[in-house]
Parts: structure tokens; sequence; C-alpha cells
């Protein structure tokens, strides 16, 4: 016997053990057990961590608890590892913004895929679609892209319409790359270290900010 219920054996006492028999083995194990997550939540996860596991996002089972407490909802569906990275992207801090709808949505998805927006439909600045490469959300549905990017989208924002499509016209959609693959536009100095090189290498801002050498293989 370990943990919550052998603590608790242990608090009756000597006498008391020994005049209820083995019987109360059983009953501890048996009154105890549902509390046993709610012990080790309570409980700090080790000695060097000396605060409850339930504050602790690299050892509690319940991450979307400690979302809620720093503004961040989980999009349904993640497993516990997928949950504590997504707290830790922080996504709360930048809801509204196109990236935090994309990480929701990349979250759903299952990788590093790029996510799409059409913004200003009808010209209203309030409307947008949201793109993802059909090849990209295998396994996934429109409804579970929407209800993702729900979970990061400003009051007020309407989502029109999920498409998932095979090619779309890269001048009228706004996509969303993940920048560990894609080099930023600090990052493309030592291709561009002069502004005379940068315009000679790329013909528009966007093309140095988004440029993916994998593309010139």
């Amino acid at each position: 016997m370990a943990g919550f219920a052998a603590r608790v054996l242990d608090g009756l006492g000597p006498a008391f053990r020994a005049r209820a028999g083995d019987v109360v083995e059983v009953l501890a194990e048996a009154l105890t057990a549902p509390l046993d997550e709610v012990d080790t939540l309570a409980r700090p996860a080790a000695a060097d961590r000396p605060w409850a596991t339930v504050f602790d996002l690299e050892h509690t089972s319940q991450p979307a608890w400690i979302g809620g407490i720093v503004g961040t909802r989980l999009p349904g569906g993640l497993s516990v590892e997928e949950q504590r990275a997504y707290v830790r992207d922080r996504a709360a801090w930048r809801r509204g913004r196109l990236d935090a709808l994309a990480a929701a949505i990349q979250a759903v998805l299952g990788g590093d895929h790029r996510v799409g927006f059409l913004e200003r439909l009808g010209a209203d600045a309030w409307t947008i679609a949201i793109l993802v490469h059909a090849d990209d959300a295998v396994g996934a549905t429109e409804a579970q892209i929407r209800a993702a990017a729900a979970t990061q989208k400003p009051v007020g924002l309407l989502i029109a319409d999920v498409e998932l499509v095979a090619d779309v016209d890269e001048e009228t959609v706004t996509w969303w790359r993940p920048p560990g693959t894609y080099l930023r536009y600090a990052r493309t100095s030592e291709l561009a270290p002069t502004y005379a090189d940068r315009t000679a290498m790329f013909a528009t801002y966007r093309d140095s900010r988004d440029y993916n050498p994998s593309e010139d293989s």
C-alpha cells in the first residue's frame, strides 16, 4: 500500500490497526481511491519543486486548468503533452492576432502546417475565412478547425468560412508560417547583408520575411 491510503492508515495508529485487522487496509484503499488524484495534485512533484503539482505545468495531469488561470483556452482533442505545449506557447497573450488563431488551428492539425486567412471579406474588416491545405488537414474536420480558431478570435470577428483547399493564389491570402521552419526578415541578414543585396534577392518585403530555403532545392 502506498500514497494517500498508506498515510491515512498510518494516521490511525498501531492500536486501531491491530484491532481492525486486515480489513482496514482494504477499507482505507476503497475510501481514499477517489481522492488519489486530488492528493497527487495537492502535493509537490519533487523536493526541488516545493509547490503543489496542480500549479506545476511540467508534472500536472491537468494542464488545461493552468491554462484557465493564465487565460488560455485550449482546443479540444489534445493529449496531455500537447496541452502543456499549448499553455507554454501563451497563445492568450496574442489573442486576436492571426498567429494566435493559426497556432490553435495547428494544434488540431497535429503539426506545423501553414494556415491561411482571407481578411476583409466583402470589404468587411470584421469578417475572415480560414484556409488550410487539404493534405495538412487529414483527420481534422472543418468544424474542429473552426472551433479551435474560435478559442483565440477576438469578440466581434466573424469566421465566415473554413475551406480545405488544394491550391490558392498566394497573393490574396495571408499565410501564417511556423517561425521555426521559415526564416524571418531579421534572419536573412547572412544571405543579404545590405539593403541593396536584399532588394536584389527579394522582390518584396513579404518575400524576404517568409523566405524558405527548402524551396531553393
